[in-house]
């Protein structure tokens, strides 16, 4: 059992085929001292030859000699094989020898095949290559044999067309001689047949004169020079010749007039066939013509789209700039030097500083403003102001104050509600504190330019007239409420833009004046000499002229047409309305300067100067009491500002100057001015 054991493991493990010498075996006998103790006889092997032997080994355990002594080894043979195959003795190496050898003998058999193959494969390619020149050399042959035929066919072309083209150009003269030939006829025919009238008209007078020659004498004929019938009758000979001459050539010409008809008919089909294809040609021209003017349409329509585009590109570039330009007016810092000398990004790294720098002092008074009592003191304390203010600049007695006159102190201008109506549409609540922060309130207004939901070119400048509740639709009618109703029937609200009062005042005057010749024709010189304010403030002609020919311009089509919706439409023109505006800042600046003795006291500004050029002369800032006081001088208009602002249980009413018929009425709301209309008792 053991040996069994043995035998199957061994046959299980892989083989070692390996070619030892003589020493090598000896040696490994020497080393396994348990091959010359065992009794086995096939274990005992003398080898005394020195030719390589080919045997099999396997890889033993030679650490336990005594767990193999019955184990039953498969004898080694140490002939060689040629040996081995003379000798005729069957070993396990002459079997496996005569294996390769039938191997070998079907390898070779197989190789032997594919050699014949090979070769007859080689011939059976050579006779086909020599099929293929032959094949070749004949389709080269044939090649030439075409290029041959295909141009004698070419030169048979070439002559056949000159032929056709001279017999086209025969056709033609030939056409044309038909032409002629045919106009001939007509004419020839058209004598003949006045010919023939008059032999049938002259025949009796033939017949007539031949009876009469029957009865005349003979000598009569005879008579010589002296007969007067001779002559007569060798004329009608003659032209009985000619007669019958003239019907041979009209013979000939009939027959030529019928051939020509021939040709003429031929012609005719030819010229309706060119004529079809002329007129095939012409519609794919007009098929072709009709495709590229609707193209051009198409052209043009994009055209007009992409040159409306680049004007509203161009608008909003302008209106960009001149935003940064306000802006960099109003957040001026002396360390980035003179304004002139900055660049648009200069002018925005100067916006971004001071914005920062008003951010930061905005965080501060936040702080500061937590306190309620702080919160409690300073509003108490805006308020008396305000009413201080208000009462002394409507009687022309400003005092010094150490602070700028305010209505209030937050900003609730129109701008800003609604952005928080777009921050409460989205879900946030946005808080703008103007008064405090004016850099703040400008990027507010910027976010709101941008919003996707609302745009500023979308609001109007100057609404239609609304009915006065329109103003507070969500809230509760008070006391101020109703008495507002019950004076004033209709309200037209102005875009709050910072602008509000300039635009309002303009509109509302000539609103007022707009029926009124003579009022209107007032207003226009009151604006005409106010340039010399301007100059007289130091302002150059250049910085001012084009706003000025806006304003009379605009003066001038109201006059041309006294109608409301004109002078609408021109206010709600963006490039108009804030040339307008800006004409009326600018009014408004030099009448300060010129009068800086007494303004000067009711700014806060370092000097009245930087106050006109911050606070004035910038479009999107809001106005004064006093900026107000200056404009309704300067134009001798006097001002009806009503205002629901106050603390009190009524309105506020401010007449400005004081004492005067006010032209305009204007709702004071929010810190933004709307126009007012009154009912007819108020």
């Amino acid at each position: 059992m053991t040996t069994g054991k043995r035998f199957r493991r061994i046959l299980r493990s892989p083989p070692l085929v390996t070619k030892a010498t003589d020493t090598q075996i000896q040696e490994n006998i020497r080393e396994r001292p348990w091959i010359e103790q065992s009794k086995d006889p096939r274990l005992k092997l003398n080898v005394h030859n020195r030719i390589r032997n080919v045997f099999v080994t396997q890889a033993e355990d030679t650490t336990r000699p005594e767990q193999d002594r019955d184990v039953n080894h498969i004898p080694v043979v140490t002939e060689t094989s040629s040996r081995l195959l003379e000798a005729g003795v069957n070993t396990l190496q002459k079997t496996l020898v005569l294996k390769k050898q039938a191997e070998l003998e079907e390898v070779d058999e197989l190789l032997a095949l594919r050699r014949q193959e090979f070769k007859n494969c080689v011939a059976d390619l050579t006779q086909r290559k020599s099929e293929l020149e032959i094949k070749y050399q004949q389709t080269k042959e044939r090649a030439l044999k075409f290029e041959r035929f295909v141009s004698e066919n070419e030169m048979k072309r070439q002559r056949a067309m000159t032929k056709y083209e001279a017999a086209r150009d025969q056709n033609i003269s030939k056409q044309r001689e038909i032409e002629d030939l045919t106009e001939q006829l007509k004419q020839l025919r058209t004598r003949q047949q006045a010919l023939k009238d008059r032999m049938a008209k002259h025949k009796i007078y033939e017949d007539y004169l031949m009876k009469t020659l029957e009865y005349f004498p003979h000598t009569h004929f005879d008579n010589g020079s002296e007969s007067t019938v001779m002559p007569i009758i060798q004329r009608h000979e003659t032209l009985s010749v000619t007669n019958r001459e003239l019907l041979q050539r009209l013979g000939h010409l009939e027959e030529q007039v019928e051939e020509d008809q021939r040709r003429l008919h031929t012609m005719k089909q030819e010229h309706s066939v060119k004529k079809l294809m002329v007129n095939k040609e012409l519609s794919e021209l007009q098929s072709e013509l009709e495709m590229l003017k609707e193209k051009n349409k198409q052209a043009e329509v994009n055209l007009l789209m992409v040159q409306g585009l680049s004007r509203e590109k161009i608008e909003e570039v302008g209106s960009l700039l001149m935003a940064i330009n306000n802006l960099a007016e109003q957040c001026y810092l002396p360390t980035f030097g003179p304004l002139e000398n900055m660049n648009v990004l200069t002018m925005m790294d100067m916006v971004k500083e001071y914005i920062l720098d008003k951010a930061d002092t905005e965080r501060r008074a936040r702080r500061l403003m937590e306190s309620g009592s702080v919160m409690t003191s300073r509003t108490a304390l805006m308020d008396k102001r305000e009413r201080t203010s208000m009462k002394s600049i409507s009687g022309k007695t400003l005092t010094k104050s150490s602070s700028k006159v305010r209505f209030t102190f937050h900003c609730y201008c129109d701008y800003c509600d609604v952005f928080n109506n777009i921050g409460r549409k989205q879900g946030t609540k946005t808080i703008v504190y103007c008064r405090f922060n004016r850099s703040t309130w400008y990027l507010q207004t910027s976010v709101l330019s941008s919003c996707g939901n609302v745009k500023m070119e979308d609001v109007c400048f100057v609404s239609e007239r609304e009915d006065i509740c329109s103003l507070f639709p969500d809230q509760s009618p008070d006391v101020k409420l109703k008495d507002l109703s019950s004076q004033f029937s209709s309200v037209r609200t102005v875009r709050g833009d910072g602008n509000c009062f300039y635009r309002a005042f303009c509109f509302a005057h000539m609103e007022t004046v707009l029926h009124n010749t003579r009022a209107l024709q007032g207003f226009k010189d009151k604006i005409i000499k106010s340039g010399q304010v301007l100059s007289s403030a130091g302002f150059d002609e250049s910085a001012f002229n084009h706003h000025l020919d806006t304003v009379v311009s605009v003066i001038e089509q109201c006059q041309e047409n006294e109608h409301e919706d004109t002078l609408l439409r021109l206010f709600n023109e963006k490039t108009t309305s804030d040339s307008v505006v800006q004409y009326l800042r600018l009014l408004t600046s030099a009448y300060l300067q010129n009068h800086a003795d007494f303004f000067r006291n009711f700014v806060e500004a370092p000097s009245l100067h930087a106050y006109c050029r911050q606070e004035v002369e910038a479009m999107a800032m809001e106005c004064d009491h006093v900026d107000i006081l200056a404009l309704s001088e300067a134009l001798d208009i006097c001002i009806h500002v009503v205002s629901v602002e106050s603390d009190e249980q009524q309105l506020a009413h401010h007449v400005i100057p004081e004492g005067a018929e006010p032209s305009m009425h204007l709702l004071y709301q929010k810190a933004h001015y709307n126009i007012l209309y009154p009912r007819p008792q108020h």
